[in-house]
């Protein structure tokens, strides 16, 4: 099967699950579970855990339920798609395959800020990412779960180094400082 044959089959499965009546939240869990499936993380787990996990911390930071609480939701579930198709799911998902699902364009747009591009500096994609409020929300979360104490034992010090710039472009904090460390 090609890489245009596969996107346009998922495409066509997220058609059908908005015809039956399916809100964005479950397309977007149903379209990242199909792009990760089969990949893992740098621990071995399963990549979809990552998303999942980052679409939760999304919800905690809210206290009640607003359209830029869902369209952060949805953004964190879909918020590695666009990067890790290629290498998770063999075809290149797009921008234009996720609006031809029907999510909206603010999700849309946080997602391709949340997606590095080949050539793109650090300054561009953080001050993107700044600039975006579901971006920021959504950025907050991954390296939230990314920093998290269960899972920075398996980083290495080059991406330590890289969260601890975001964290400080973002959020301006330490991620590695926690109480306990002290």
């Amino acid at each position: 099967m090609s890489d245009s044959e596969k996107a346009l089959d998922l495409i066509v499965a997220a058609k059908e699950l908005r015809a039956s009546g399916a809100p964005d939240e479950v397309v977007a869990e149903f379209v990242a579970t199909e792009v990760h499936r089969g990949g893992v993380d740098k621990s071995g787990s399963p990549y979809i855990n990552h998303p999942k996990r980052v679409s939760q911390l999304v919800s905690a930071l809210f206290t009640e339920h607003s359209q830029l609480e869902a369209d952060a939701y949805v953004a964190a579930w879909l918020h590695d798609v666009i990067e890790d198709s290629l290498d998770h799911f063999g075809a290149q998902v797009t921008k234009s395959d996720l609006f031809l699902m029907f999510f909206r364009n603010e999700v849309l747009d946080a997602v391709e800020l949340l997606t590095k591009r080949p050539g793109m500096t650090e300054n561009e994609y953080l001050s993107g990412i700044a600039n975006n409020e579901i971006a920021r929300i959504v950025k907050f979360a991954d390296l939230t779960d990314n920093t998290s104490p269960l899972r920075r034992s398996g980083l290495n010090e080059q991406r330590k180094a890289k969260y601890l710039r975001y964290w400080q472009t973002l959020v301006l904090e330490d991620p590695f400082l926690h109480t306990s460390d002290l």
